[in-house]
């Protein structure tokens, strides 16, 4: 399949999200103005003229878009994580690793320059290990034509690792098409083979310093939500897994309550998948309806878990308050 069709049904459905999202914010700020003149009027104010000087604050709206559009996506942020356990080694106290999310190369396809800032940043911050928690893709593995070179420069002492999110099974692409869309999901893994990293699909990756030993495990996209496809198995990616600290990659946090938080044998995992919806205000997003582990540091009676929000995007090109995330890891010896 042509990239091009579905390529161009992403953005009318982005084109329609992005015109309901103004059309429900404007909705709201007229509301507001409204109120605030009703409540000037009970005071003895002109409500006409509370009401004629508030519609300027719908401006605020195609302000915020615009501003989301060209500079939140650009915009990336570095955060600094420390993980303390008794189970991390000695040789592996101050170990960093670097967590990236979602990258949906759609959104790159005409501003490879913010991609290749994106890349140089993660190199500077000169970790351990890189680890990808899913969604290269938003449609089909023809997204990373002309990338290829980018994110081959990625580099990091103990390698890039990473997994498949929901988007990289190419569902959107192939929807009556079983055979194309295998062959798909093929080509992402093998094209991210190709550019260096390690690709985990239910399988884990042991790293050694002397005698000690860290375990990466990665499952496939585990969902608990029917409109994703799960394919992930735990136990499996656990098969010879060395004992002492293990970090699970998992694109979906939802996965974390639904089977990891009960376990004993993971101590933290890594997500993306939410984007915080890819809108923050003061400290509030809307993913709070839908994920509630969407963004940040969670402790579980048994592990922790990370959300990343992502450096791409998805249904609308903006980012409000929810900038490109990079998140640098430092663990510590209890």
């Amino acid at each position: 399949m042509d990239v091009t069709s579905g390529a161009k049904g992403v953005r009318a459905k982005r084109q329609a999200v992005t015109i309901i999202l103004l059309l429900i914010l404007s909705l709201a700020v007229l509301l507001i103005v409204l109120a605030v003149s009703g409540v000037a009027a009970v005071f003895g104010a002109s409500f006409k003229l509370f009401f004629t000087r508030g519609l300027l604050a719908l401006l605020i709206v195609p302000a915020f878009m615009l501003y989301g559009r060209i500079i939140g996506v650009n915009r990336v942020q570095v955060k600094e994580v420390e993980i303390s356990s008794e189970k991390i080694p000695n040789s592996f106290d101050g170990y960093s690793f670097v967590q990236i999310s979602d990258l949906h190369l759609l959104s790159f396809k005409n501003r490879k320059g913010a991609l290749e800032k994106f890349i140089s940043r993660i190199n500077e911050l000169d970790a351990d290990a890189v680890f990808f928690t899913g969604d290269l893709v938003t449609i089909e593995p023809s997204e990373i034509d002309g990338m290829e070179e980018i994110l081959s420069s990625l580099k990091a002492r103990d390698g890039v690792y990473s997994i498949l999110g929901n988007h990289d099974y190419c569902f959107y692409g192939f929807p009556d098409d079983e055979r194309g869309r295998l062959a798909a999901v093929k080509e992402v893994v093998d094209r991210e083979t190709a550019m260096g990293w390690k690709v985990l699909l239910n399988e884990n990756k042991v790293l050694v310093r002397g005698t000690d030993s860290l375990t990466v495990v990665g499952v496939e996209n585990s969902s608990t939500s029917r409109h994703f496809i799960s394919r992930g198995d735990l136990p499996k990616a656990l098969e010879g897994a060395a004992d002492g600290f293990r970090i699970l990659l998992s694109h979906d946090p939802s996965h974390w309550k639904a089977e990891v938080a009960k376990s004993k044998e993971i101590d933290l995992m890594l997500s993306g998948h939410t984007h915080a919806a890819q809108i923050s205000l003061f400290g509030w997003s809307p993913s709070r309806w839908m994920y509630p582990e969407y963004s940040g540091l969670y402790d579980g009676e048994n592990n922790e878990l990370y959300v990343n929000i992502g450096l791409g995007e998805t249904m609308i090109n903006v980012r409000i308050g929810a900038a490109p995330e990079i998140t640098r890891f430092t663990l510590r010896t209890k």
